[in-house]
């Protein structure tokens, strides 16, 4: 069974589902997954089908449900609905061989079908890299390739300056090579980087070894307000929720849903002022820091009281470079992903479930790079283009 605990999710799942719960309890929606490449992955549906089945005898323990009240800004009532919430796959999900691909649709509540996601993509990644990885370098690649690589990072990041300040989290969950190996990094990067390493955005890895779980929100939260606002208003009814949910926790505001333009249109003063900072997951890095420093001082805010976090594919020669790029102009921190926990010697899977639906209206990602959006209704592409130029 490779997802052992209900918590072993990333953070910003269980935060947007506490907001569902208060917010949204009776929306309905769809996603859908993709694969960014030509990999043929339908050798591996019966295996991934059994697993993604086994989430049905996830319950979460009473240990569990302490540690996560613990959370500050973690409510009692979306603990006790945690802890008797079940997974039902069979009712929600659907793995099938479709146009000579693997296709994964999910439909049902929002509520009851927002933990799906990471975990499946955990799933197909973990089945894919057990068949092809190790098949292709050997039973021990794991230990060999992976630890190799993984100590040149970490000599690489002690060798920077104190004074560069620089902080990374994992990210690096939904496309790992394995559970055990992610676990074998946290484990270390907390030995071994216990200044510049702050957390994980895996949970159940973050209360294992004693670090910060990392996390807000994530594109689904945006993509779904399309819904339910108005369209030339949902993504400033995005962050108004959820400012109202979280009370400035939380408060890193997911920048590229339909790219950095509309999104500076409408993180005005009131949500600048109210967020503490903004996330970088597509597009140039450089341009977008720059914009996003020439947007706080437009509101005659100081930058440098403010957060920039990076997390687009990131490795670390790039999160150095960007680190430097802007010392002393903006408060730094990265989310590393993929790099982290499936540096195995093997180009990983580019794999993405997304909300496509929400309610019955098509939902869209389009973001400023055009590789990593998502539509299933070309009219409503267009019309969100329209609102958000």
């Amino acid at each position: 069974m490779i997802i052992k605990s209900p918590l072993d999710d990333d953070f910003y799942k269980f935060m947007m589902q506490q907001a569902v719960l208060h917010n949204y309890p009776g929306v309905m929606v769809e996603y859908e997954f993709k694969c960014r490449n030509d990999t043929d992955l339908r050798p591996y549906i019966k295996e991934i089908q059994e697993e993604v089945s086994n989430l049905v005898a996830l319950t979460l323990s009473s240990d569990e449900a302490e540690k996560m009240l613990a959370i500050p800004f973690v409510k009692e009532d979306y603990i006790d609905f945690l802890y008797h919430f079940h997974y039902n796959p069979d009712k929600y999900v659907k793995i099938e061989n479709k146009n000579k691909k693997l296709c994964v649709h999910i439909k049902g509540p929002w509520l009851q079908t927002i933990l799906f996601e990471c975990k499946i993509l955990a799933i197909i990644s973990e089945v894919y890299s057990k068949h092809e990885h190790l098949k292709r370098l050997g039973p021990d690649a794991q230990c060999k390739v992976g630890w190799e690589r993984f100590l040149a990072k970490i000599k690489q990041v002690e060798a920077l300056p104190e004074a560069l300040e620089f902080k990374f989290a994992d990210f690096g969950m939904r496309r790992r090579f394995s559970y055990s190996w992610h676990d074998i990094v946290i484990y270390n990067l907390k030995t071994m980087l216990p200044k510049e390493f702050v957390g994980t955005s895996n949970v159940h890895l973050a209360f294992k070894h004693g670090v910060k779980p990392i996390g807000t929100m994530a594109h689904e939260w945006i993509m779904a307000h399309q819904s339910l606002a108005r369209l030339d208003i949902f993504q400033r009814t995005a962050f108004e929720v959820w400012g109202k949910e979280y009370r400035a926790d939380l408060g890193i505001a997911l920048s590229d849903t339909v790219g950095m333009k509309c999104f500076l249109r409408d993180f005005d003063k009131f949500f600048a002022m109210l967020y503490k900072g903004a996330r970088h997951d597509s597009a140039d890095p450089y341009w977008w820091g720059d914009e996003l420093i020439k947007h706080y001082q437009s509101l005659d805010i100081n930058p440098m009281e403010k957060h920039a976090v990076f997390s687009d594919g990131l490795n670390f020669d790039e999160a150095i470079k960007i680190a430097k790029y802007f010392f002393q102009r903006i408060i730094r921190s990265f989310g590393i992903g993929t790099n982290l926990t499936n540096d195995m010697g093997i180009i990983p899977l580019p794999i993405v479930l997304k909300m496509v639906m929400c309610n019955g209206w098509p939902v869209a990602k389009e973001c400023n790079d055009s590789g990593k959006s998502m539509c299933i209704d070309e009219f409503h592409r267009q019309m969100l283009r329209r609102y958000c130029g």
